[in-house]
Parts: structure tokens; C-alpha cells; sequence
């Protein structure tokens, strides 16, 4: 039976499944968890990322959302690269066409840098941040994926990192007045490994993980993280790169 609205935004609540593929190690889930929660897969407009780019487009987040139709998909994800416009009157068209093409809006990712020295500049991207929150938000979504982002030359880690965690918490208490969940991302900077994850304190933010970790780290590094987050819900979004000299290998298993 197909996976309502309803139950989808519910389960990006808890720690759901990550897509696996075979021969990486099962992922350490933290007590508690189902070890056999049902995964629902969402398919992210990043991977058309060269058919959606503004700057030569040969498909729009419309089409995007007809091909995924034609899916075996709940949800779809919507990254805010692509959106040709993001007035009401746009935001509401997208809406009532994932709608009718019975797709939830699992999430909106946005480009940010939570590292900035700069007050103004920082100031800027905790604002354009919550200015998509409010936008993911109009369109029934999820989740915010955000970055944390690159330490400047010359800057102390520690003070990055208390940067980007006041950015965090801001913009998280935004959220959560909209109903929406951040989800923080590994993407390199100063969240490209499990330990500089966890040194992000407190941890006020849904951790998505393991967004960037080569196929076969992918469990190890959830399973480094899960272990160690304790009650804070988790959002694993996977994107899998395998070369032609790898062994084939699915990603459709449930973990």
C-alpha cells in the first residue's frame, strides 16, 4: 500500500532508512529505533541538476515532478537552485502539482555558508536561509537541508563552529515555528567527518547523514554518528557514486 502524506511526514520525524548497497557494513542504529522501519524514497531534483540549471535549462521542476510520477516514489526533493521564481503565485503552482501527481515534498535543500566571519555577510545567510524555510514551508515540505559550511582562512575552528551552531539554533527556532525540520548536512568544511559532526554542541538541528561518504564508507559513517546522537531524530539522505572498475551494487535495500 502506498505511503500516505501523512505517514511520510511523520516518519522524517525518526530515523529513517538510508538507501544501501551491498557488501557496506549494516548501520548502527541507536536504541530504541525498529531495525526494520520502512524506508520511502524521494527522488532529489540534484540529480538533474544539468537538465534543471537556470542558466540552460532543458526541463523544469515541472517536468521533474512528471518524470518522478512515473516513479516508484513517494516524495520528491526540491532544491532551491532550480526554482525559476520563488513568488507565492509560483511556490503554490509546484505545490498543487506535486499534489496532483500524489508526491509529497519530502524537502527543500538551500546553498548557505554558516562560516562567515563576517556579521553582515553571516547575517545575510541566516536570513536567506529562513526566507526558504518559510518557502519549504508554503510548499508543505519536510525538511530545510542546509549547509554548515567552510572555515575562512585564517579563522580558528572553535570559532566557526560556535558560528554555525548560533546560526543553527536561529534559524531552527524559525523552523520550528513553520513546522519545518533542519537538516544539516556533511558536505565537506567542517562537517566532513563523524567527529567534527559531533562537535557541533549543542546539537539543536536533525542531522542528515551520509549525504557525501563514498559508497563503501557509507555505513561506517552512519553508523558513527547514529551511535552517538542519542534522542535527536536523524534525516539519512545518501548520494551513491560507483565507478566502472566497482562491483555493480543496489541501493534500494532498507536497512
Amino acid at each position: 500500500m502506498p505511503t500516505t502524506r501523512r505517514e511520510f511526514l511523520a516518519a522524517a520525524a525518526v530515523t529513517c532508512g538510508a538507501a544501501a548497497a551491498r557488501g557496506i557494513d549494516p548501520i548502527v542504529r541507536p536504541t530504541g529505533v525498529p531495525p526494520n522501519k520502512a524506508m520511502t524514497l524521494s527522488l532529489a531534483a540534484y540529480s538533474f541538476r544539468q537538465a534543471l540549471d537556470l542558466a540552460k535549462p532543458t526541463m523544469t521542476l515541472f517536468d521533474f515532478l512528471d518524470l518522478a510520477a512515473t516513479l516508484p516514489l513517494d516524495a520528491v526533493e526540491l532544491t532551491s537552485y532550480y526554482f525559476a521564481e520563488s513568488t507565492p503565485a509560483y511556490l503554490k503552482r509546484l505545490r498543487d502539482h506535486a499534489a496532483g501527481k500524489k508526491l509529497a515534498v519530502s524537502g527543500v535543500p538551500v546553498r548557505n555558508d554558516f562560516c562567515l566571519a563576517d556579521p553582515a555577510k553571516l547575517r545575510g545567510e541566516i536570513a536567506h536561509v529562513k526566507a526558504w524555510t518559510d518557502r519549504a514551508a508554503d510548499l508543505g515540505a519536510a525538511t530545510v537541508r542546509v549547509f554548515a559550511g567552510n572555515l575562512p582562512k585564517g579563522d580558528a575552528l572553535e570559532a566557526a563552529q560556535k558560528r554555525v551552531v548560533a546560526s543553527l539554533e536561529e534559524c531552527c527556532a524559525h523552523a520550528e515555528k513553520r513546522g519545518v525540520l533542519l537538516a544539516l548536512e556533511n558536505h565537506g568544511g567542517i562537517t566532513a567527518t563523524p567527529a567534527q559532526l559531533l562537535a557541533l554542541e549543542p546539537r539543536p538541528m536533525l542531522i542528515v547523514t551520509p549525504a557525501h561518504a563514498a559508497a563503501h564508507e557509507l555505513g561506517a559513517f552512519a553508523s558513527a554518528v547514529l551511535s552517538n546522537m542519542g534522542p535527536v531524530p536523524h534525516y539519512e539522505h545518501s548520494s551513491l557514486s560507483f565507478s566502472e572498475t566497482e562491483p555493480e551494487r543496489t541501493s534500494d535495500q532498507a536497512l
